[in-house]
């Protein structure tokens, strides 16, 4: 009787289930006030209890929203981890966690005292459970909503040990929508917990791009990532299936690698290098996707380049048309800004860059013909047989803005002639408003045929530096179906260098 009276005493001087004993412990895990609504405490089968309507809260205010709110917390213990503070098993049903913004005063852990620092009755958790919890990422400004992700389950060990705790975890994030299910370590824990390391692996399925105006598809990733929540480096791959411009739903398979930032709390993304894929193109760019001050969305900034990828390729995602304009070998190095709104995608595009083209060809049939006679008459051939159908030395500027692509220092060279060309392409309504000067081999009357041949022929000791290499006007214009050319038979007068000019 007197060994049952001692364990009895013991028991009741240690035991940790009372209502005082668990808002201690769970004030010196969290570093925060707790309080609890109502308590009950449980014995059989297994020591424990539960709590119901907890607040966790950092700041003194009672009019800042608390930390973590929990509706029901179920607590089971065991009898022989009575004495160290030990439980099996923390299961916590509608939890939502509120990370407050950084720097402010509910994000900074209070002081603990020194008798807590001290203290060896530390909690200690086996396993923590969690079902359809919410976690917020607030912001500075009060009329912004919350970053919320949705998580449906989440398991983790080993809480308040001051060692890394694995954890496990299905859960919806916001943008782009879409499930993920990850498994890592998280913490230590001390303080805020978007300030915690994290590591691990991730597989993002089912993301939506369609979020994102102007383009569709439907994402998937996987990789692993290491940092902290606001910090987050994120190493892996993507598969879009059928990505495509919606505006005119050209799809094509695209892939990525990549490495990148990210900033879990607000959403804010560093693109260090990505590796993008499709068809016969590599698309390799860097950047970063992050809100903007008065602005109400991200902005993508990236810096992209391409090296002897297929024009076709890049076309096909603009154009309406079955078929892309123009094929062959591109180079390109551009910057691109797409910045938040509802305009559609091709409206918002900001682009400005240079580009060249080798082995170009049209790809429609008319388009080609007249170049090819374009080609032949430059060389002197009135009458075109067999003749050479390809583009050389493509290149040039260009600055997208608003829909419509401005091109500068446009030149191209057929066999036999040299363009350089200036102008506009509306890449919505697909208009051509081209100029500029084309330079032939032949004397214009050489390049001409039937009675319009004989008068420049009779004409031609008369005509004005009509010599191979004078420069001609030239313009394209019409619309992408439709294109109109025009060669001026009068030369243009080439301006002389002004001794004014530096």
């Amino acid at each position: 009787m007197a060994v049952v009276a001692v364990s009895t005493i013991t028991l009741s001087q240690k035991w940790p289930f009372t209502r005082k004993r668990v808002v201690k412990d769970l004030a010196h895990a969290t570093a925060s006030r707790v309080e609890i609504r109502s308590f009950q405490q449980t014995f059989f089968p297994h020591p424990g209890c539960i709590a119901e309507g907890l607040t966790f809260r950092r700041s003194l205010d009672p009019q800042t929203p608390p930390l973590i709110t929990i509706r029901r917390l179920v607590v089971q213990g065991t009898y022989t981890g009575l004495l160290t503070h030990y439980i099996s098993v923390l299961r916590a049903e509608g939890m939502r966690i509120i990370v407050p913004p950084l720097g402010s005063s509910s994000s900074r852990p209070q002081a603990t005292s020194a008798a807590q620092q001290s203290s060896n009755n530390k909690l200690e958790i086996g396993q923590m459970l969690t079902n359809d919890a919410l976690l917020d990422f607030t912001s500075h400004n009060p009329n912004k909503p919350p970053i919320r992700f949705a998580i449906h389950q989440f398991s983790m060990q080993n809480w308040g040990t001051g060692r890394a705790m694995p954890f496990s975890t299905s859960l919806l994030i916001p943008t782009p929508p879409g499930e993920v299910v990850a498994r890592g370590n998280l913490g230590p824990w001390i303080g805020n917990p978007a300030q915690a390391p994290v590591t691990g692996e991730y597989s993002f399925k089912r993301a939506d791009l369609g979020v994102f105006k102007g383009i569709a598809g439907v994402l998937s990733s996987n990789g692993k990532f290491q940092g902290t929540m606001r910090n987050l480096g994120v190493q892996g791959a993507t598969d879009v299936p059928a990505f495509e411009l919606t505006r005119n739903h050209h799809r094509v398979r695209l892939t990525t690698q990549f490495r990148a930032s990210v900033n879990a709390t607000n959403g804010d993304v560093i693109l260090q290098d990505v590796n993008a894929h499709f068809w016969n193109t590599d698309v390799i760019s860097h950047g970063n996707i992050e809100g903007r001050p008065g602005e109400k969305g991200k902005t993508a900034s990236l810096n992209l380049m391409v090296r002897e990828g297929r024009i076709q390729d890049l076309l096909f995602l603009i154009v309406r048309s079955p078929k892309p304009p123009l094929s062959g070998v591109v180079s390109l190095k551009a910057d691109a800004t797409i910045p938040p709104g509802q305009k559609p995608f091709l409206r918002k595009l900001q682009l400005q860059g240079d580009f060249g083209v080798d082995d170009a060809r049209f790809t429609k049939p008319a388009t080609q013909q007249q170049m090819d006679q374009l080609s032949e008459r430059a060389r002197g051939h009135a009458e075109v047989e067999d003749p050479a159908d390809v583009v050389s030395d493509l290149k040039g500027h260009v600055v997208v803005n608003d829909g419509v692509a401005k091109l500068t220092n446009l030149s191209f060279k057929v066999p036999g002639a040299d363009a350089e060309m200036h102008g506009t392409y509306d890449l919505l309504s697909q208009r051509v408003n081209l100029h500029g000067i084309l330079r032939m081999q032949a004397k214009l009357s050489q390049a001409t045929s039937g009675v319009k041949s004989f008068l420049v022929k009779a004409l031609d000791p008369f005509l004005n530096n009509n010599r191979p290499g004078a420069p001609f006007p030239i313009s394209i214009t019409g619309t992408y179906h439709h294109p109109s050319y025009h060669v001026s038979s009068t030369p243009q007068k080439e301006k002389r260098a002004s001794s004014h000019e530096p």
